[in-house]
């Protein structure tokens, strides 16, 4: 999974500081957002979006199939392809850098074909009253369905590093 991001170049460590950078392109593959994550969290965490990002480019993949599943974070959408990575390429995914739906509105808007939203956001109180606010304001669009996915932890990179552990 790490390495099919690297290779599409939407996945990459910065030179100097070595942050880990999560693109989202436009249509046209031009890169709209870079969202920088710590890889050494001694000092707290460090997250920063690059200055002129527009979160509504999320980082994401778009596959072919009618399905898009959502998440809060670049890390967990990667997470949950590598607890899951059967035919994974075949659907779409995007992270929402939080929880707005403007990433999501724009895969749809993207990808006309995606008729199912399956929400994967954090399993704690901020990602459930995501999914609900998300619920009911994609309720309002025509021929969506809506699903929900909870990891067994707090999110899915939680659940990756517990399935580690017990190997």
């Amino acid at each position: 999974v790490v390495s099919f991001f690297i290779h599409a170049g939407d996945l990459y460590e910065t030179k100097g500081t070595h942050h880990i950078a999560f693109v989202g392109r436009d249509r046209d593959a031009r890169i709209r957002n870079i969202q920088l994550r710590g890889i050494d969290d001694s000092n707290g965490k460090y997250r920063k979006n690059v200055k002129g990002s527009d979160l509504s480019f999320g980082f994401c993949h778009q596959g072919v199939t009618n399905r898009v599943y959502v998440f809060e974070a670049p890390i967990d959408l990667m997470s949950f392809l590598t607890l899951y990575p059967k035919d994974w390429e075949r659907h779409s995914y995007v992270a929402l850098g939080g929880v707005s739906k403007n990433a999501l509105l724009r895969m749809l808007e993207v990808n006309e074909n995606i008729d199912t939203v399956v929400l994967c956001l954090d399993n704690d109180d901020a990602g459930r009253k995501a999914s609900r606010r998300i619920t009911e304001e994609m309720e309002t669009i025509e021929g969506i369905k809506l699903r929900r996915l909870l990891p067994i932890h707090k999110d899915w990179n939680e659940d990756l590093v517990a399935l580690a552990e017990k190997m």
